[in-house]
């Protein structure tokens, strides 16, 4: 090769070079302007359903000790301008690497499922404080799935922006509930976000996500000490327990769970139901289980998501419904709304891509008397309507499972006095219970709905000022598997004066 060649591609490789470093620059120099603009930073994460890091207040001590730094950046890079649609994009660069349809990297780690279930001689009485909230928990437990709290916030002073109209003033009934929530309107659709249930350990198999469940046995204890406190200290009320099974104990094979160690969820709700007895044998446990196993073929569970389809809730209010003695509307009574390209927490949060080839379709169904409701907007301090189900099908595929009662509120009332029954309950749930809420407008003139993660009252008082009939604890077992969790439940479940956090 001559010099004069060689110098030729010297040259232009000099060229690309630079053309590089520019474009390079360029680019970094954009990324930092667009860092920089904060009106663009989100406060919430609707692709991985949480709050983003907030911008830390400023102490000398934070300072010296180098926290204050770290929290800034930690805050820079949660919160940097269109994180959701670039997260939404290298899941979808990820599904070009060509992985596998199944992902099963966990097994359980269970606690052993005692077989004759009492109290301990160490076990509280039911009427007595078990566990003091917020106290430390061994480091072996789960990340606390909501267990956050937030200061009071005030309704608006003027009754008429704070109520909707027609309705008596909540401030009168219930005390304002807090939480650490946001409101966002998307493509004209409002969704509240509220301390998200975590999705736990996930499996995939056939492309479809399963719930690796591990029994906890103090958390079960503080839950059914909970529910049968509620029972002793409201003995004139009907406290009825529901426990959803998660999606590994119905859709999986036998095989399969063994092979991931999956606790038995037959022993397990019925350790649940025997234990709460012995506390307080008043209180009436729904199995459902069996029920959901005799429809195991239908569509019962969403495939990305770890909630449960509005179907199985149905199926769960048949259950209900036969105890109460009370008639069961058809379906075909029912005006279904269907949405399609579903894509929930197994896919957003547990990073299994592949599950993208598997969209779930969220078949809701409206409640046939009334479909509106009223909820406690804690971000705008105000009470608000909205519908009880709602069309979001032209939402993102990660938003839709918030067409239920708008997502997680701390507090929610269904009033339909046109019913003519009489009839009030109490709903005491996390996320799971948002499917199977609707179908109660139909039986009740009067549904007050509870999100323990968000609600800081007493549910006593709250049942005796509304009097309420019945209370529904309904809670996924994943859920309800978490010492902090369950320590949060049973706050708010004692009467005002005696709540552990008026005491401290």
């Amino acid at each position: 090769m001559n010099i004069e060649k060689q110098m030729k591609i010297n040259e232009q490789k000099g060229t690309y070079h630079l053309i590089t470093i520019m474009l390079f620059s360029i680019l970094m120099l954009g990324g930092s302007v667009l860092g920089f603009l904060l009106f663009l930073r989100p406060s919430v994460s609707d692709f991985e359903k949480r709050d983003l890091e907030t911008f830390p207040e400023f102490s000398v001590t934070s300072l010296l000790s180098g926290s204050y730094t770290d929290q800034i950046s930690l805050w820079y890079a949660d919160t940097y301008p269109f994180r959701d649609d670039l997260l939404e994009n290298e899941q979808i660069i990820k599904t070009v690497y060509g992985l596998q349809r199944d992902a099963a990297e966990h097994v359980a780690e269970g606690d052993d499922i005692p077989d004759f279930p009492m109290p301990s001689k160490d076990s509280p009485d039911p009427g007595q404080e078990s566990v003091t909230p917020g106290g430390t928990d061994s480091a072996e437990d789960k990340t606390p799935d909501g267990s956050e709290t937030a200061e009071s916030a005030d309704p608006s002073k003027n009754p008429e922006e704070s109520t909707p109209s027609g309705t008596e003033s909540q401030s009168e009934t219930a005390a304002e509930p807090t939480a650490e929530t946001s409101t966002e309107v998307v493509d004209g659709q409002e969704l509240t976000n509220m301390n998200p249930q975590e999705a736990g350990s996930v499996n995939v198999k056939d492309l479809v996500g399963y719930c690796v469940y591990g029994f906890n046995l103090k958390a079960a204890n503080i839950y059914g000490e909970n529910v049968a406190r509620t029972q002793t200290l409201l003995p004139d009320v009907n406290v009825y327990n529901i426990l959803v099974p998660n999606n590994s104990a119905v859709m999986l094979d036998e095989e399969t769970r063994k092979e991931w160690k999956l606790s038995d969820e037959h022993k397990v709700i019925s350790y649940f139901s025997n234990y709460i007895l012995s506390l307080n044998d008043k209180v009436t446990c729904i199995p459902i289980l069996d029920k959901l196993l005799e429809h195991r073929d239908e569509y019962l569970y969403f495939k990305t998501d770890h909630h449960w389809t509005q179907l199985g809730a149905y199926y769960t209010l048949e259950k209900f419904l036969e105890e109460k003695g009370w008639d069961l509307h058809p379906l075909s009574d029912y005006k279904m709304i269907t949405m399609e390209n579903f894509l929930g927490s197994y896919y957003s949060s547990s990073g299994f891509t592949q599950l993208m080839d598997n969209p779930d379709t969220i078949y809701a169904y409206e409640p046939i008397t009334t479909n509106d409701f009223e909820f406690y907007d804690v971000m705008q301090a105000r009470w608000r309507q909205g519908k009880i189900v709602r069309d979001l099908s032209e939402l993102k595929p990660t938003q839709k499972y918030q067409a239920f009662i708008y997502g997680d509120n701390p507090i929610e009332y269904i009033r339909n006095p046109k019913l003519g029954t009489g009839r009030s309950v109490m709903v005491v749930k996390e996320s799971f219970g948002n499917t199977f809420i609707p179908f109660l407008a139909d039986y009740y003139d009067k549904v007050v709905v509870v999100d323990y993660r968000g609600y800081k009252e007493s549910i006593i008082d709250l049942a005796q000022t509304e009097e309420i009939d019945d209370i529904i604890f309904i809670n996924n077992l994943e859920a309800i598997g978490d010492v902090n969790t369950m320590n949060v439940l049973g706050a708010i479940c004692y009467r005002s004066e005696d709540m552990p956090s008026k005491q401290q």
